[in-house]
């Protein structure tokens, strides 16, 4: 098993003590070349070397940690302190604590204040980081590529307080060398998390319903088409089993129903309210436990509620694909 955090540490702490990667947050700040190869317990990453700031070398470092996991690309959105918390904790892989909660920050984890810094973990106890701060000129944008004066990015240095907003912690999941197939779907009270939303995506005979957390689609399992035959989350093979159409109803919501068999629609088992209620595919009934409305998110993905529950329930990949 990989552990994406010791991989993250090594890049950042490697980059930290190559004195051709200095600090700018102007042009180049995500490195001029040349392109080269480092590897770490199985995992190849790929810098630009030159110089970073101190986003764009954690962005950069823990990115490159993710090569040949499922969560590749998952931080792609993060670009700078200003976004990185909404990035990386809903990328499903890092938990956000905020700083005096009493959690003591591991190496890979990623300190941040949201406005103006971010500096990497390099060891719990005794604490100390890894960072880019500022060139040679004392400021932020320009100077000479690399770092001229051994300060400007370093390693192994005593935590401050920055003061910091909080820590992103990495949960490990990306550690999995193969995560299982099959994961439980279920109802659950919508909060809004990436494991209750799902991106829609085109299929032979219908849609794809994929989840943002788990990267699984929605799937009835053995491709029973019978009554009741179980509803999960399964690594997407685009199988009749996986594909659903939606049928408008007049109160403008859908049925959501299996390309098996037109007469079998995703149903809610036993039209149960409670969290950690099961899914099922049942003879198209016209009960409300039946209807669904699709709510677009800003991300483009979906988050598909229930219409006959008695408050806002929405599918929920359990425990976010742990």
């Amino acid at each position: 098993m990989i552990n994406r955090a010791e991989v993250a540490a090594y890049f950042h702490a490697r980059m930290a003590i190559d004195d051709r990667f200095g600090y700018s947050q102007g042009d180049g700040r995500w490195g001029s070349g040349p392109l080269e190869y480092w590897e770490c317990d199985g995992v190849t990453g790929q810098f630009l070397v030159g110089d970073r700031d101190c986003s764009s070398s954690v962005i950069d470092c823990w990115s490159e940690a993710l090569r040949g996991s499922k969560w590749e690309g998952a931080l792609s959105g993060a670009t700078y302190t200003g976004n990185m918390k909404w990035t990386f904790v809903n990328s499903g892989l890092f938990d956000w604590h905020p700083m005096g909660d009493g959690y003591v920050a591991q190496k890979g984890d990623v300190y941040l204040n949201e406005t103006h810094h971010t500096a990497m973990c390099q060891n719990a106890i005794p604490d100390t980081l890894s960072e880019a701060s500022i060139n040679e000129w004392g400021g932020i944008v320009g100077g000479q590529v690399g770092d001229q004066t051994g300060w400007e990015f370093v390693t192994d240095k005593p935590y401050y307080d920055f003061p910091w907003d909080g820590i992103l912690a990495y949960n490990h999941k990306a550690d999995v060398d193969e995560p299982p197939k099959a994961w439980p779907l279920v109802m659950w009270a919508s909060n809004g998390g990436t494991n209750q939303r799902f991106a829609i995506e085109d299929a032979a005979n219908g849609k794809l319903l994929v989840n943002m957390a788990d990267k699984r689609a929605v799937d009835v399992m053995y491709a029973e088409a019978k009554e009741g035959a179980k509803v999960q989350l399964y690594k997407p093979h685009f199988g009749a089993n996986q594909q659903w159409k939606f049928m408008s109803k007049d109160n403008g919501s859908v049925e959501i129903v299996s390309a098996l068999d037109d007469s079998l629609c995703l149903d809610v088992v036993g039209a149960s309210e409670e969290d950690g209620a099961g899914l099922c595919i049942w003879h198209r009934h016209g009960g409300a436990n039946q209807e669904w409305f699709l709510m677009e998110n800003r991300d483009g993905s979906f988050t598909i509620i229930n219409n006959g529950l008695g408050r806002k329930m929405v599918l929920d990949c359990a425990g976010g694909g742990k």
